[in-house]
């Protein structure tokens, strides 16, 4: 009796290192010259909302199923509203684990943000 409850114990402790992360790991780091009061973020039609990212930091980790290099990206600003609308390519890398981070940069006129992405591995 006390082997198999050992048993079993043992491979529940075992099973609970398993740090296999299912779905990919995302930050978007504001890269403009403006602090963002706002940042939402459609990745494959999951909406996701972030407050309060001054320039230079990064957003909190969100882990989505799959995702491409680029999503749609709406910031607000004291100032202004930034959109990132992304272009879609054939041959697209589409991530289903890993790290990516997402930098949002200033483009000339203000009113447009550059997604690039990094790969976190």
């Amino acid at each position: 009796m006390n082997r198999g409850f050992f048993s079993i114990l043992f491979v529940v402790f075992l099973l609970s290192f398993n740090t296999i992360q299912k779905g990919v790991s995302i930050v978007f780091r504001n890269d403009t010259q403006q602090d963002f009061k706002i940042l939402e973020v459609n990745i494959r039609g999951e909406k996701f909302t972030f407050k309060n990212i001054a320039k230079g930091k990064i957003t909190k980790s969100i882990i989505v199923p799959k995702s491409y290099r680029y999503c749609f990206a709406k910031a607000i600003t004291s100032k202004d509203t930034l959109y990132c609308q992304p272009y879609d390519f054939v041959g697209e890398k589409l991530y289903t684990q890993g790290k990516l981070l997402m930098k949002l940069s200033d483009q000339p006129g203000g009113i447009y943000m550059d997604m690039q992405c990094e790969d976190l591995k």
